[in-house]
């Protein structure tokens, strides 16, 4: 049963995905966020670059256990089909004790399967690599809505 999940998960990733490497974009990100800090809103802006680029900025909510957050990040995203990853730095507003420093490491793993006007699903990281205590990051789930692509 789990073979025939997993055949049927891969013929619909690749006849439903498109490649994103190479198209521009701006894109309004909804989410939630998830790990330590409990779960809490999500909203921000991210534009992706044609060649290899991408910047961007989220807005966290406060939770139960954090209070709310911006973030501006920016750096390199490498695709691979519809699969892109992405690797840079953010800058934090504020510190508190999910994060000990402004500056702090952004990763993200993201799926562009661009049907209609929902263009992606992500998973964004971002923390200080422990170079600063605490180290305990953000982390959210997010759709990447298209407002513009060229």
């Amino acid at each position: 049963m789990a073979m025939r999940c997993a055949l049927w998960a891969s013929i619909l990733t690749i006849g439903m995905a498109r490649p994103c490497a190479a198209a521009g974009r701006l894109l309004l990100e909804t989410g939630a966020s998830f790990g330590p800090g409990a779960s809490g809103p999500v909203i921000g802006l991210e534009l992706a670059l044609p060649r290899h680029g991408l910047v961007g900025a989220n807005y966290w909510g406060s939770s139960a256990r954090a209070p709310a957050d911006e973030d501006v990040h920016g750096g390199f995203r490498f695709c691979r089909g519809a699969v892109c990853g992405f690797a840079g730095a953010a800058y934090v507003l504020h510190t508190d004790w999910l994060q000990g420093s402004h500056w702090n490491f952004a990763l993200s793993l993201s799926w562009c399967f661009g049907r209609g006007r929902a263009e992606s699903v992500e998973i964004y990281h971002e923390s200080n690599a422990d170079l600063l205590p605490p180290n305990y990051g953000r982390n959210a789930g997010l759709i990447g809505w298209r407002i513009a692509a060229w």
